[in-house]
């Protein structure tokens, strides 16, 4: 799916030649770039904000939680992906990422992954809309990438 929709991409006009050489390097790249000791599993895949239902818990003081997740696009992946697309779409704290911890490790690595996670949701915008600040978003996460690959 992924091979398809760079391919599409990079053989448009949407983005500037310095920016299609380095996503063709870090698409060409993926296997050393996304290494990880996590397990793919079923993960929602477009996980954002709006796609979270919380509610008040019964019995534990008034606390929130989830009470269902809408409109997956399921993906067999790292959950990572997930993780990634809170990010980009959410404002996620160190005290979201603490709880979480406690529940499963974020593996080492994540800081240069997620990254990678958010271009390509970013590219798929790219390639859909065209829109000149999903452009300039691809453009800034691709030298952030470039920048931490040294």
């Amino acid at each position: 799916m992924w091979r398809d929709r760079i391919q599409e991409l990079l053989h448009s006009d949407r983005l500037d030649p310095p920016t299609v050489d380095a996503v063709a390097w870090i698409h060409g790249n993926l296997p050393r770039l996304l290494d990880s000791s996590d397990v793919p599993r079923l993960v929602h895949g477009n996980l954002g904000p709006t796609k979270i239902l919380c509610a008040q818990r019964e019995g534990q003081g008034g606390r929130w939680g989830v009470s269902g997740i809408l409109d997956p696009g399921l993906l067999f992946a790292h959950c990572e992906v997930d993780l990634a697309g809170l990010e980009l779409l959410a404002t996620v704290d160190d005290v979201f990422f603490a709880s979480y911890r406690k529940r499963k490790p974020v593996a080492e690595g994540y800081d240069l992954r997620k990254h990678i996670y958010m271009l390509y949701a970013v590219l798929d915008c790219v390639r859909l809309y065209g829109d000149t600040h999903y452009i300039l978003d691809a453009m800034d996460r691709v030298r952030e990438i470039l920048r931490r690959c040294g």
